[in-house]
């Protein structure tokens, strides 16, 4: 990128006239830092980064710019390093970094896709049906960020306001036709996506989650809405079949295009619809018959779980609003393939059928249960754990989904974090009412291999929580680990099919 003044990029804010440099880019993480590179310093959710210059000192930045009031150390100032006092910095950071990067959502079309359960698939759908046109999909999201399906992982979902533009700005400046996010809650609250022209946003489901952040549903619940009233967002695609998403279409003051997503063939509300008029279910998948405002058909959908139709259709409504021919809607839906860590499927025929998913909610659990019930008689075990410095108040109520939609069930550990995983576990248990009828192992590995080498051909066992992830999180420690790798060991080892 071309270098830029930090006169002409602050210019109308007090007290940058007297001092001047060049820059090459902007972060807000010192450990991005390099020569020419400015850093901004603001206090965050979790840190202060003005705890952090003399770090961004050492480490070469160009220019300091920091959030006022605060009382510079007198050895900062001895330097020749240009600071930069802006008041309120962390609220309109967004707009800086924007202004840095020359607007870049202004450049292609996004969508943004929020909601507790859903986001990933249907970021990664939205990116699978752009390939098909040979089209490139800027990609952010829990799976990672980049051009797909080549993606580097970030650890957030969604991105900080720094990071968020500028990764759109290199993703744009890479040939991306359309960018495809998740925008989680905590995005939201945090203003995260502020000074960003999202041109769809997409509504999937609301249900409990990250209550340890937000305190309660209502506050959750209203961070998730307030999407919907970005400004310059010209179109939504909201699941109406959910509480909150009627909530959401029913907001005055609207002043864009929304299309309902559902699996009734009608509904009172005044909008067009994506639903469903008739569904076979198979062990395969779906068959669907989908009506649109742009046509209608039935539709083979290769996908396992009653929720991933409601992805498909939220998909369909974007491609929709995206100006895709029918005919062209219906080629892309046909050929999604399963995103990784999503009701991923492994072994089976001679074995086990092994799932992986990331259902990590009582919700999301529920559901991928019922679904696994919806395609086979089989008879399911469940292993699954909790992670640590998250809600509490969620471990109970997933034992009860466990203990009333599996057959059989292992305790396990997930990321326990900076929490003992004995306590944790001691907090699911008290969700059942029978805790002595299943099997508690700590160790996930062995959880797994234990799971896999006693089941019987043609059970399913669900391994969920982690879903696509390749780390286990103990203390401040990241530990390879993955789950799709170790159960594919444990099928290997008791000689089925991968």
């Amino acid at each position: 990128m071309k270098q830029r003044a930090l006169k002409e990029w602050l210019s109308g804010i007090n007290g940058v006239s007297s001092v001047d440099c060049l820059l090459t880019d902007i972060a807000s993480d010192s450990r991005q830092l390099r020569p020419g590179v400015a850093f901004l310093a603001y206090p965050g959710d979790q840190y202060d980064g003005r705890d952090f210059i003399a770090d961004a000192i050492k480490r070469g930045a160009a220019a300091i710019i920091y959030e006022s009031p605060y009382d510079l150390p007198v050895d900062y100032q001895n330097t020749e390093i240009p600071f930069v006092s802006v008041p309120h910095l962390s609220q309109c950071r967004a707009e800086l970094a924007a202004r840095f990067y020359d607007y870049p959502s202004k450049k292609l079309p996004i969508v943004g896709v929020t909601g507790t359960n859903g986001k990933t698939s249907c970021v990664d759908f939205i990116a699978q049906a752009l390939s098909q046109r040979s089209e490139s999909c800027s990609v952010l999201g829990t799976m990672g960020v980049g051009l797909w399906p080549e993606l580097t992982p970030s650890g957030m979902t969604t991105l900080d306001a720094v990071a968020l533009q500028r990764c759109l700005f290199q993703q744009a400046q890479g040939g991306a036709t359309v960018a495809a996010m998740e925008v989680s809650s905590h995005g939201l609250a945090l203003g995260r996506v502020q000074a960003l022209d999202i041109d769809i946003a997409v509504f999937t489901q609301l249900s409990r989650d990250h209550l340890d952040f937000h305190g309660s549903m209502e506050v959750y619940e209203k961070a998730k809405m307030s999407l919907f009233q970005q400004p310059g967002l010209r179109a939504a695609v909201i699941n109406i079949d959910d509480a909150c998403g009627q909530k959401i279409v029913q907001q005055e003051g609207y002043h864009l295009s929304i299309v309902g997503v559902s699996l009734k063939p009608s509904s009172a509300l005044d909008i067009p619809l994506v639903c469903v008029r008739d569904m076979l279910v198979h062990e395969n998948g779906f068959d669907v018959l989908v009506s649109t405002p742009w046509g209608s058909g039935w539709l083979a959908i290769p996908l396992l779980g009653k929720f991933s139709v409601y992805n498909v259709l939220s998909v369909i409504g974007v491609l929709g609003c995206l100006s895709w021919s029918w005919e062209h809607i219906k080629a892309a839906v046909t050929r999604l393939q399963p995103v990784p860590g999503r009701m991923q499927c492994l072994g089976g025929n001679d074995g086990p059928l092994v799932v992986v998913d990331y259902a990590h909610t009582p919700d999301a659990l529920e559901q991928v249960l019922l679904s696994l019930r919806a395609h086979g008689e089989s008879k399911i075990t469940c292993l699954f754990g909790c992670g640590g410095d998250r809600d509490r108040g969620k471990r109970p109520l997933m034992a009860r989904v466990v203990e009333q939609y599996a057959d059989n069930w292992v305790l396990t550990s997930d990321n326990p974090r900076f929490e003992d995983p004995v306590q944790i576990e001691k907090e699911v248990l008290a969700g059942f009412n029978h805790p002595d009828q299943g099997v508690v192992e700590s160790d996930r590995a062995s959880a797994i291999h234990c799971a896999i080498q006693s089941a019987d051909a043609g059970d399913v066992i669900l391994i969920a929580g982690k879903g696509h992830e390749s780390m286990q999180i103990v203390g401040d420690q990241e530990l390879p680990f993955s789950d799709v790798e170790i159960a594919k060991a444990a099928l290997e080892q008791r000689g089925c099919c991968v």
